[in-house]
C-alpha cells in the first residue's frame, strides 16, 4: 500500500490543480460543527484524556481556586485549543500558496519516501 500511495501522490503532485476544477462542497458550517462534535464525542482518546489528565487538571483547578479556578483552567484550555487549531487550519489553507512550486516538490519527495519504505518492507519480508 505504501508503494501504491507513494505512486499516486507523485502522479497527483505532477498535475497542476486549479481551484475551479475542484468540486464544490455540499457541507455548510452547521453540519461541519455537528460532525466535529460527534467525532470528538466518540473519540476514545478524547474520552481517555478527560478521564485521566483532564480530571486531574479539574481537581487541581478546584484546589487552587474553587469554581473560579475551574473557569480559569477552562478558559486557558479553550484558548489554547482555538489558537492551535486555528493556526493549523490557517497554515494549511495558505500552505499551498505559501510553498508554491516547492509544495509539489515536497509531495514528490514524500511519495518517493513512501515507495522506498514500501519496497524495504517487501524486501525485508521476503528475505
Amino acid at each position: 500500500m505504501l508503494i501504491a500511495f507513494g505512486a499516486i501522490q507523485i502522479i497527483q503532485a505532477r498535475r497542476p490543480v486549479r481551484l475551479e476544477d475542484l468540486p464544490k462542497s455540499r457541507w455548510d458550517q452547521r453540519s461541519a460543527v455537528i460532525v466535529g462534535l460527534v467525532f470528538t464525542g466518540v473519540n476514545p482518546f478524547f474520552l481517555i484524556w478527560w478521564a485521566t489528565v483532564g480530571s486531574l487538571l479539574i481537581a487541581e483547578a478546584l484546589l487552587l481556586g474553587a469554581f473560579l479556578g475551574v473557569v480559569a483552567m477552562f478558559a486557558a484550555h479553550i484558548w489554547m485549543d482555538y489558537a492551535w487549531l486555528g493556526g493549523t487550519a490557517s497554515l494549511t489553507a495558505r500552505g499551498r500558496t505559501f510553498l508554491g512550486k516547492w509544495y509539489r516538490i515536497l509531495l514528490i519527495a514524500f511519495g518517493t519516501g513512501m515507495i522506498y519504505f514500501g519496497s524495504e518492507f517487501i524486501i525485508a519480508a521476503l528475505s
